[in-house]
């Protein structure tokens, strides 16, 4: 019988550091250990014994071979293994370890081994069972009182063997080679590789052409290095995946709403059309906050700038009814309310968006684009203490909240516009460009909005569970509620004159008619004495800058520079669009839609095009001019010779006689007798209207007059009788 490998013998030396100790009594959990080395007796408990010696390391091979017979094993083979298992136990032991007793001729006391061996070889021989003659049964007992079960079971079927050690370690580091230098490659087809990794090898080892396997081979052994590379899928995804970090990384939780805020942006998947009335591809940036998943703000773009971050910032520090200039619209019963709200009486919630998170963020993970860099966001940044952390170069596991956030907005929101164009080439639709139901960039970023309010920030997601049940989700509103103690403080919204201050600005003329800025002219009475007026900033060319909201046309702010002799310096004056109440007016929108509809029927002229058709039409008109003007003169000519040689002017082709008009209008004030419209003559009256009067009364007022001419339909002649 083995020896239990945890009982340990008193007479066998302890090793413990490379010294050898022995067991001289023990007290308790207390050993006497007797140093072999120096001659000291040490005294140590027996579980530190235990620990320093590693007494309890045993191998357990075999445990893993008994689990993989039994749970890898084909049906097949499983079975015959339960089959001989009692058979080889009785010879082995002379009876199957689950039986009670011996049987007689299996009997160890009255029978040997090789007794035991011809009786089992004879007992099997009519069952025709393969592999139970008497040498392999010989050698399924050995095995079995070495291996225990694991010792019937075919070795090579729970051989644990490396998927590339039966080819040669030159195709595999080829294959490698070519599997990541398809990084930054278009993507190929596993047919292109197995096709370039033989060509290769072909080149290297023209002798060994042997040592290639199948193509079928070949095709598993890729399958395993490209597995989750995309080797042979979505480039973008390819790269991506490519670009992130390898090994193990350390996750950066966050416990706090602001603690970190991440930033991108993304084109999205519809068709707008922006001021111009040209559709394009609209940019989305937003920020999110990582502990609680809320969106504080979003903007939607045709590009993006740096300055565009600082407005971006801007939303994310203040509310809507916080911010001058026209509100978006809200339902306050629709919405829960927020922890920040609790700091206003009621008569300051009465109007107020409550439902929505005011997070100010201490750290800002963004993209390292130049976008990003501007030195505008960076500076409004350190102005309100965030820190502003670069993401990897192409690397989007460095922020994948937003990220991720992003597909959904593209999966849940874009998908629902119109104008969407499919996500890529094979779903696009046909002439998306051209659709009559475009909306605008501004109508996109206020449904956005509205979408990040109701559907985003109040719907739970796999990112926020319940800890200790894992199955339970929370949505940002919740979890924003649930954190927001952990803040330490409370924030409170931007005031106005900063809000404007963050906003992107131009620098525009203030003329006669006021400003001018994307196509929309904006005035005030309180600009009349800054209109023709230099600003006295010798940078901008004396222009005044102008602030405004990407995402809301209907205002803009003028900034008066505090010099002297300006009523209003340092302060923002407010212009609001001077066309905005035109969308007012009855059927405005349907003629906007006519007079769109007409314009893409190619029924006008494009502006870029009037000088180039002007030219052809002064040009072609003024040489058809000419050209009649010689060809009278050559006819008057003409006239005069035949004069002065006696001959009469030629009779013209078409003589055209004046009308007499006091005819033609005569009796134009008598209308004539008519009778009733009657519904049922209609259907008699049809071949008349149709132009036809082979079916008529000759003698009908709406057939003949007079002079036998045809009257149109419904009209009476008032001389006839």
């Amino acid at each position: 019988m083995k020896d239990n490998p945890l009982r340990l013998d008193p007479a066998r030396p302890i090793t413990m550091d490379g010294v050898d100790y022995l067991v001289e009594g023990r007290q308790g959990s207390d050993l006497a250990l007797f140093n072999t080395l120096t001659g000291e007796t040490l005294t140590m408990t027996y579980s530190a014994v235990m620990r320093r010696a590693g007494l309890s390391d045993v191998p357990m091979d075999n445990v893993d071979k008994v689990r993989a017979a039994e749970d890898k094993l084909p049906p097949l083979q499983k079975a015959r293994k339960d089959l001989l298992t009692p058979h080889v136990e009785e010879v082995a032991y002379g009876k199957p370890l689950d039986a009670e007793t011996h049987r007689p001729e299996y009997d160890p006391a009255t029978t040997t081994q090789d007794e035991r061996l011809d009786r089992k070889a004879a007992e099997l021989s009519p069952l025709n069972i393969r592999g139970t003659s008497r040498s392999n049964l010989k050698k399924l007992v050995y095995k079995l009182k070495g291996q225990e079960t694991t010792g019937l079971v075919d070795g090579r079927s729970i051989r644990v063997q490396g998927p590339f050690d039966n080819i040669d370690p030159r195709l595999y580091s080829l294959m490698v080679r070519r599997v990541n230098a398809a990084k930054d490659d278009s993507t190929a087809s596993m047919q292109q590789l197995i096709t370039e990794i033989c060509g290769e090898w072909a080149d290297k080892h023209p002798n060994e052409l042997d040592m290639l396997p199948s193509e079928r081979t070949l095709r598993r052994k890729l399958d395993i290095i490209t597995h989750d590379r995309y080797t042979t899928g979505s480039a973008i995804n390819r790269r991506t995946n490519e670009s992130a970090r390898k090994g193990y990384q350390k996750g950066r939780p966050a416990y706090a709403p602001g603690e970190e805020f991440q930033t991108d942006s993304t084109l999205l998947d519809v068709m707008v059309r922006g001021d111009n009335g040209e559709p394009f591809r609209p940019t989305m940036t937003t920020f999110i906050d990582k502990a609680t998943h809320c969106i504080p703000a979003a903007m939607v773009t045709d590009g993006l700038k740096g300055v565009d971050l600082s407005y971006l910032l801007a939303k994310t520090l203040s509310i809507p009814e916080t911010r001058p200039g026209p509100n978006l619209p809200f339902n306050l019963n629709e919405l829960r309310r927020m922890p920040w709200a609790e700091l206003l009486i009621e008569a300051e919630l009465d109007g107020k968006d409550t439902g929505r998170p005011i997070i100010v963020p201490s750290r800002i993970m963004m993209d390292n684009g130049r976008e990003y860099q501007s030195d505008v966001f960076l500076a409004a940044c350190h102005l309100f203490c965030i820190d502003t952390t670069d993401a990897a170069p192409a690397t989007g596991t460095d922020k994948p909240e937003v990220e991720r956030a992003h597909r959904t907005v593209k999966d849940m929101f874009v998908r629902y516009l119109p104008g969407f164009t499919g996500g890529d080439p094979g779903n696009r639709g046909k002439n998306i460009e051209k659709r009559s139901d475009l909306i605008s960039v501004h109508t996109l970023a206020y449904v956005l909005d509205l979408w990040i309010r109701h559907i985003w920030n109040n719907l739970e997601t796999d990112a926020l569970v319940n800890r200790a049940h894992p199955g339970r989700r929370y949505s940002p509103n919740t979890m924003y509620e649930a954190l927001t103690y952990r803040t330490g403080c409370l924030f409170r919204p931007v005031n106005e004159s900063t809000y404007i201050a963050l906003l992107p600005a131009v620098d525009r003329v203030v003329g006669r008619r006021g400003i001018t800025i994307n196509y929309r002219r904006y005035d005030s009475p309180a600009v009349d004495p800054y209109r023709g007026q230099p600003s006295g900033n010798k940078l901008a060319g004396d222009q005044w800058q102008v602030h405004y909201d990407p995402n809301n046309p209907a205002v803009v702010w003028l900034h008066v520079p505090e010099l002297p002799g300006f009523p209003d310096a340092g302060s923002y004056i407010e212009c609001p669009w001077v066309n905005s109440a035109a969308f007012d007016a009855p059927f405005e929108r349907a003629a906007r839609e006519a007079a769109e509809n007409l314009a893409q029927m190619g029924y006008q002229i494009a502006k870029k095009d009037g000088h180039a058709l002007s030219r052809r039409l002064v040009r072609g008109a003024y040489a058809a001019a000419e050209k009649e003007f010689r060809a009278a003169e050559k006819r008057e000519a003409k006239e005069r010779l035949a004069e002065e040689q006696g001959m009469a002017r030629p009779t013209p082709t078409t003589v055209v006689r004046p009308a007499d008009h006091s005819q033609v209008w005569a009796g134009v004030g008598d209308t004539g007798d008519y009778d009733l419209f009657d519904p049922d003559a209609v259907v008699d009256a049809g071949p008349r209207y149709n132009g036809r009067n082979d079916s008529a009364e000759p003698d009908s007022p709406a057939t003949a007059s007079q002079d036998g001419g045809t009257n149109a339909p419904g009209v009476v002649d008032p001389e006839a009788p």
